[in-house]
């Protein structure tokens, strides 16, 4: 058995949101599975089982959809440890720009904003 991150994108769609300022969400899961052929059809079935609609504060029906995957990689886990690299994602551009503050990061930014609405957050007009 070999550990792979499935890289996840699942879309979230709020009535009247403009298309420039959807959320979407890139989730890294980790899967245990006997090959790549296997892991991808678990990654699969997890993304679709993030799909869900529920109604806001606004009474709007906000819904989450598994767009796809982004990536699917074996993890290397000899010598498992904190701070072991278990993804990455090469790109060309500015390496500065892709730094952000402290409380921009998911953990904090979650933390601050767990009593938001998702209208709020979008920055929506109710």
């Amino acid at each position: 058995m070999s550990w792979f991150a499935a890289v996840l994108v699942v879309e979230c769609n709020v009535p009247d949101s403009a298309p420039a300022s959807r959320l979407f969400d890139r989730q890294i899961r980790l899967i245990q599975a006997d090959s790549p052929d296997a892991a991808y059809t678990d990654a699969l079935s997890i993304g679709e089982s993030e799909n869900a609609s529920y109604q806001n504060a606004e009474g709007h029906v906000v819904t989450w959809r598994f767009v796809g995957l982004h990536d699917l990689a074996e993890v290397m886990t000899d010598g498992l440890k904190s701070g072991v690299e278990i993804w990455s994602l090469r790109e060309q551009g500015d390496a500065a720009s892709k730094v952000v503050e402290k409380s921009q990061l998911t953990a904090f930014w979650v933390q601050a904003n767990e009593d938001k609405t998702a209208a709020e957050l979008l920055d929506l007009k109710a």
